[in-house]
């Protein structure tokens, strides 16, 4: 039985229906959700940011890891409106790698993601994120198209 689901979430499109597909499971399952965004920097553009315009590393994660904490919002609104219990999880780094990590730390029974997010040219480079969560998973993994 499914009690216990990892939502990964980027903002982009597909996951705000993945979002609110996961709710209607969840709901109808009684499941628990975490709810995990990270958010993974492209270092050619932190190392320009960094030398050409003199900014602190630290605050160009920062001010990332706002913008992922809006969007986390966004979906913690859904699922607080559908009634779900959920906790979040906002990081930075390897999304795949944390992905999973905090699947075999929290036991969850799913990891739900969308097909597609918002990894643009890099993801043609590195490879999909949610395909290799299906490759590297310890439970079954729903992605929503």
């Amino acid at each position: 039985m499914v009690c216990k689901i990892l939502l990964c979430t980027d903002g982009s499109e597909g996951a705000i229906r993945t979002v609110r597909y996961t709710a209607e499971f969840a709901q109808s399952l009684k499941a628990e959700v975490i709810l995990v965004s990270i958010f993974n920097p492209p270092v050619g553009a932190l190392m320009w940011t960094h030398e050409v315009l003199a900014t602190n590393l630290d605050d160009v994660l920062a001010s990332g890891e706002n913008v992922r904490e809006t969007l986390t919002k966004m979906s913690a609104a859904i699922l607080a409106e559908a009634g779900i219990s959920f906790r979040t999880h906002v990081e930075i780094g390897d999304p795949v790698r944390l992905i999973i990590e905090i699947a075999k730390k929290e036991r969850v029974d799913m990891i739900a993601l969308g097909s597609r997010g918002l990894g643009g040219f890099s993801s043609l480079l590195l490879g999909s994120v949610s395909d290799s969560i299906v490759h590297h998973a310890p439970c079954p993994v729903l992605i929503v198209r």
